[in-house]
């Protein structure tokens, strides 16, 4: 009876167990930063702050990046005629995909999941696109308006698109962005002052949106902070060490395998019954000898 009650208490811990799992668990984030030199991709771990590097693109000023559904890693080359890039994810080498015929500056890019578009802000020009992920053609959406000034951050999440607007030397703002008209719209302040350069990503494992960029102009003080996006207040969650230039972009789009994402509650709700199901199945093997037992002792009687 011993042996069934432990099996039984453990039974009962199990969705405490699974639940606290699915809570802390967190994804390696994918990031690149704006070198003059040479841009690298990083897996940056948003538990302790760290980013690994994992190798050099090949190409400077790399401005935004994001991992699509199947785990194609884009990012973008500021530069007078900016290029669309796919980046290796064993050594972050680069491989043209085409021109987008502007020079993006300051900006951020992300996909919506549901629709596969590619979604791309111009920071310096105040302007969204949409990028073709085959060609780079780039097709204007539309201004941003003076709400939206330098939006250096994109994330798509639940069907609504995310801006983080760097407001020049003003403190930094959170708002949506019409995906049809490109206005963006206040949510609040982030309680950020990044310097020039920034990039908004959202880990698919803690489901915590970050703000990544330095304190100051493309300087290397990197800062890790999780954003409100109901609220838009920010709050320092680490330094954000390892990475050799200005913090530029980290993936953010859907949830592909390789951001590692933690089971959905559903998935989680599946394994409790079978853990639940294994424990009954259990009790009853460790029952039937018992009832045996007693049977046999009533015929001897």
């Amino acid at each position: 009876m011993k042996a069934i009650k432990r099996l039984l208490a453990y039974s009962a811990l199990t969705p405490l167990l699974l639940l606290v799992s699915a809570k802390d668990a967190k994804a390696s984030l994918l990031g690149t930063d704006w070198s003059n030199f040479n841009s690298n991709l990083y897996s940056i771990d948003t538990n302790t702050g760290t980013a690994t590097l994992i190798g050099p693109t090949g190409q400077i000023r790399m401005i935004g990046l994001v991992v699509d559904v199947d785990s194609t890693i884009y990012a973008i080359s500021e530069e007078p005629n900016s290029r669309l890039w796919t980046l290796n994810p064993t050594t972050g080498y680069s491989t043209l995909v085409g021109l987008l015929g502007f020079n993006l500056q300051e900006g951020d890019m992300t996909i919506d999941p549901v629709s596969g578009d590619m979604y791309v802000a111009d920071g310096s020009g105040d302007n969204l696109y949409i990028v073709n992920k085959g060609t780079a053609a780039a097709t204007l959406v539309g201004s941003f308006g003076a709400a939206g000034r330098d939006v250096s951050g994109l994330q798509f999440f639940d069907g609504t698109l995310y801006g983080l607007a760097l407001m020049d030397g003003s403190p930094d703002v959170l708002g949506t962005v019409n995906i049809a008209s490109g206005l963006f719209t206040t949510i609040g302040a982030t309680g950020t002052n990044c310097g020039v350069i920034a990039a908004l990503g959202r880990d698919p494992a803690s489901g915590t949106t970050y703000i990544g960029c330095p304190n100051t102009a493309f300087g290397y003080d990197n800062m890790l902070y999780a954003v409100d996006l109901t609220t838009g207040a920010s709050v320092l969650s680490n330094a954000l060490t390892g990475v050799t230039s200005s913090i530029s972009g980290f993936s953010v789009a859907g949830e592909p395998s390789i951001l590692k994402p933690v089971p959905e509650p559903t998935s989680t709700l599946s394994l409790l019954a079978l853990g639940t199901l294994g424990a009954a199945s259990t009790v009853k093997r460790k029952l039937k000898p018992s009832q045996s037992t007693e049977k046999e002792t009533t015929k001897v009687g």
